[in-house]
């Protein structure tokens, strides 16, 4: 076996009701049916709806509830955790639910805040039997505070020409994801005075005016702001139709194969990264299409162990479900009685490796019914092997929550 040293600082708890502790209570938000609204919260929770999003029938008006957990203590207090359906150990970068009045047709979208990790975000979604099953790769994007002028240009400026569907083709070429194609310099100068960079034989221009002559396009005296929220505009919605060429490979044009042939020269300018998100205020784009608990969570990479950890209760009144919290990350590990006062971590019968993070500060605590008190300890365990035990003190609800809110 071997050795698992964790640091431990440990807090049990008990809760007398069933319930989630916390007072996190469901927002409303009141949405007319058949309509594109953007709506943005106070909270830092914004929501795109299409004019199809719900299956209204004959309802004309929408009540979706939601609540969001994107803090530790939200989702300690709401009783959730990062485990998939595997049993591998997700690290949270914000968790919200949703229900509604209507069913779902088309579904909607959501962005909350870009989280950075080592590894790669992705969202998931609550399965029925109460862990995280992985729903796909999220997208990033700008936020909606900076695109909403952004639309309003392109409507001016761009859409006679450019198609507002980032896949479709009118009297110019297609922008979907343009800002994966072109570095920002390039489409600022482009967008300005494309006639003198196709004059002066910049090869990017050239191919562009060999594949659209004989339109030319018009020259905007557009600022660096103006044109920062156009581009953003064009990349979230790139983003929001499903574009994806960057991932799947890029149609070539017949311009860049006579590239090929050697023709015509044009260097390779596609899928040099652009200026993604280069305005600031990015975003992850979460598509909405059940109702339930979401989650933005990544993987979390550790060193594989033989066995998971076994906690022993030495107290005199018995646990049910304990969590193990850790203190510098949004990581919730729940375990489960495995017989009499030991519990094993959800999800790890019958599996001989496991990884957890080692090594850490971590916290233990989980809410049960019991005569109306939470139980509580803070310690520090710097322990060889993998078997942990523990007793309690016990607190009432307020300084029980008071005591979460502090350590976390």
């Amino acid at each position: 076996m071997k050795r698992l040293s964790p640091i431990l600082f440990l807090v049990l708890f008990f809760a007398c009701a069933e319930a989630p502790l916390s007072e996190n209570k469901f927002e409303t938000l009141v949405i007319p049916c058949g309509e594109k609204v953007s709506i943005q919260t106070e909270g830092g929770i914004n929501f795109e709806f299409k004019e199809n999003s719900f299956d209204c029938g004959t309802t004309t008006t929408v009540f979706l509830e939601y609540r969001a957990a994107m803090d530790k203590p939200s989702m300690v207090l709401d009783g959730l955790h990062t485990i998939s359906n595997d049993g591998r150990v997700l690290e949270s970068g914000g968790m919200l639910q949703f229900e509604a009045n209507v069913p779902i047709d088309e579904g909607f979208y959501v962005d909350v805040p870009y989280v950075s990790s080592p590894t790669k975000m992705q969202l998931f979604k609550l399965s029925d039997d109460g862990t995280w099953g992985l729903e796909g790769d999220l997208n990033v994007a700008p936020s909606i505070e900076i695109t909403e002028g952004g639309e309003r240009l392109y409507d001016v400026h761009c859409k006679n020409c450019h198609s507002k569907d980032m896949s479709a083709k009118l009297t110019g070429p297609a922008l979907g994801n343009i800002h994966l194609k072109r570095s920002k310099e390039w489409l600022y100068d482009f967008t300005r005075n494309s006639q003198k960079m196709i004059n002066e034989g910049n090869p990017e221009a050239l191919c562009v005016w060999y594949e659209w002559q004989p339109v030319l396009m018009n020259n905007f005296t557009l600022s660096d702001a103006e044109l920062d929220s156009i581009y953003a505009y064009v990349e979230r919605e790139s983003v929001l139709q499903g574009i994806d060429w960057y991932k799947e490979g890029y149609e070539k044009t017949e311009c860049e194969n006579l590239v090929e042939s050697d023709s015509f020269y044009v260097p390779n300018f596609f899928f040099t990264g652009g200026h993604s998100s280069s305005q600031g205020g990015k975003r992850f784009i979460l598509p909405i299409d059940t109702f339930g608990w979401y989650n933005v969570d990544a993987f979390v990479n550790a060193p594989p162990i033989v066995e998971s950890p076994l906690l022993k209760f030495k107290g005199k009144r018995a646990a049910r479900n304990i969590v193990m919290i850790y203190k510098d990350r949004n990581i919730i590990i729940p375990f489960y009685p495995e017989g009499g006062r030991e519990f094993r971590l959800l999800n790890s019968y019958g599996k001989s490796i496991l990884s957890i993070p080692t090594g850490e500060v971590v916290v233990l605590s989980y809410p049960e019914r019991l005569n109306g008190e939470y139980g509580w300890l803070e310690t520090e365990i710097n322990k060889t092997g993998n078997e942990f035990e523990f007793s309690l003190d016990f607190y009432g609800f307020k300084e029980f929550e008071e005591r979460v809110k502090t350590a976390f």
